[in-house]
């Protein structure tokens, strides 16, 4: 892999690919990596053919690499696990840290602007206060009985939205691409 490109990423890269699902990754030369983080399978293989797989388009804005450090890890699982109520026989430091897998996670941060214009119509509730007389023989007479009706009042509103928004995650990597 090109100088260039290792300088910006501030390691030194492989190319790999996984001959089961066709997928192909750049990771750190020093990491020993076999397992496919897509379809799961020992079957990378480091290649240095640079037109199949040419890095250099786009260079990374912030690269986190793996800095935690086994002792630190076994220290975290430790407190987690301890805490965990109910856990199954296996769930303990050891077993964790065996099972410990690499996965790389390309994220792009996104900064976007939305406009938009917007029109609803909105009830309002209210109440209605009447009398309803009616003659009554037995209370000698006419009766008077208050009465109160909820009804809606309904106003048209308009208005217009402008909002940015600064560093939205997505995903850096899609199977398929919609459309």
């Amino acid at each position: 892999m090109d100088k260039e490109f290792n300088q910006h990423w501030g390691t030194s890269l492989v190319c790999v690919l996984c001959e089961n699902c066709d997928r192909r990754y750049v990771k750190p030369q020093s990491l020993l990596i076999t397992r496919c983080p897509n379809c799961h399978l020992e079957k990378l293989k480091t290649f240095e053919n640079s037109e199949v797989f040419k890095p250099a388009e786009y260079h990374p804005e912030c690269y986190l690499p793996y800095v935690i450090s086994t002792p630190r890890l076994r220290s975290i699982l430790e407190e987690f696990t301890r805490d965990v109520p109910f856990s199954a026989h296996d769930m303990d430091c050891e077993n964790i840290l065996a099972r410990k897998r690499y996965i790389f996670l390309p994220q792009w941060l996104v900064d976007t602007q939305l406009q938009a214009r917007w029109q609803a119509e909105i009830g309002f509730d209210y109440k209605v206060m009447s009398h309803e007389d009616r003659y009554d023989d037995r209370n000698g007479g006419w009766v008077s009985r208050k009465l109160e009706e909820t009804r809606v009042r309904w106003e048209s509103r308009l208005g217009s939205l402008d909002r940015t928004y600064h560093n939205v995650r997505t995903a850096g990597i899609e199977d398929k691409i919609d459309p």
